[in-house]
């Protein structure tokens, strides 16, 4: 295995690098004393990071915004890290557990790539962490919320290792902070889960879940649908028939297309609050839906506000051409 001396912190790539070789000098060989290992650069080497982002389907807008930002911080770094050229490579995680672990096991077959960005869904990090953490690798995600894969409850999540880092929120604030709309905002008593089985939403409705009944309300029926599902009739006969009267279902696209759609074709759902999290939370799912959307609540990390933010999103248009 290489010799690793090169980790990664933040979504505006800290990076340190320690090569040996001095014209004319003889310098101490390199002592690596760190956990996860270190990678030989050479002068003039590009350092190599990969981008484990989700590229393709549905939500492949929220995997391409990360990847543009990533481009829009090295590119304000002149192409360069301490004097050595950054080259990224990107790698599609597909939003899937499938998409993380191609991902991952084909970022270790490169000793060269010194760390990751990504991914963009949490449900594609637990297994590619696992991967990348055991071959010496970190990784940052922008966008990964999932409890698990960081603390529940003050607790090491099941899905943390060593290496793993994010800059995004955890959804146990944004889990409490839709409960407590629902419950105190909205007034509603009676509420259901759907989720999808993967960690993400099986960790932001549990978090709802605990929450909406440590203030005073009631779980009435949590419940599934399968990535991939297209017909919804079965999980939405069965929570107009529990008695809820608000539905919490933090899906991406396409299932959370379909519950929508279908819902609003059944009157059952006329007094059934519909509300979804930061994974529909997109301009094509607001298209797709159309007219059915209306009335929708929706829970989401808040846009920052100042100068520099302003500053960051007038660079990203520049850039790009849009902020979608």
């Amino acid at each position: 295995m290489p010799i690793k001396k090169i980790t990664i912190t933040g979504i505006l790539i800290l990076i340190v690098v320690i090569f040996i070789g001095c014209e004319g000098k003889v310098q101490p060989a390199f002592q690596c004393d760190d956990p996860l290992g270190c990678v030989d650069i050479a002068p003039q080497e590009s350092i190599n990071i990969a981008a484990l982002e989700v590229i393709s389907g549905k939500v492949k807008s929220i995997g391409l915004e990360q990847i543009r930002m990533i481009e829009l911080a090295i590119a304000n770094h002149g192409g360069k890290l301490l004097g050595h050229p950054v080259k990224l490579q990107i790698f599609d995680e597909m939003c899937s557990k499938e998409g993380g672990r191609i991902g991952a096991q084909q970022i270790i077959s490169n000793p060269k790539i010194v760390a990751v960005f990504g991914t963009t869904c949490s449900g594609a990090a637990a297994p590619a962490i696992k991967i990348l953490s055991e071959a010496g690798y970190a990784m940052i995600s922008g966008s990964n919320t999932a409890p698990s894969l960081t603390s529940v409850n003050g607790h090491r999540g099941k899905d943390h290792y060593d290496g793993y880092f994010r800059t995004s929120h955890n959804d146990e604030v944004q889990g409490r902070a839709a409960a407590a709309f629902a419950y105190q905002i909205l007034r509603q008593k009676k509420a259901a889960t759907i989720h999808d089985g993967d960690v993400y939403t099986r960790g932001l409705t549990q978090v709802f879940h605990d929450e909406f009944e440590r203030l005073g309300g009631q779980i009435v029926i949590t419940t599934a649908v399968n990535k991939g599902d297209t017909d919804m009739q079965p999980v939405l006969n069965a929570v107009a028939d529990s008695g809820a009267k608000l539905i919490f279902f933090p899906l991406f696209q396409p299932e959370g297309d379909y519950i929508v759609k279908q819902a609003r074709k059944m009157p059952a759902f006329d007094n059934i609050t519909l509300m979804g999290a930061d994974g529909l939370l997109q301009k094509v799912f607001l298209d797709s839906v159309g007219n059915d959307g209306k009335g929708m609540y929706f829970v989401g990390p808040a846009n920052p506000e100042g100068a520099k933010y302003n500053d960051l999103i007038a660079q990203f248009m520049k850039k790009n051409g849009s902020s979608d």
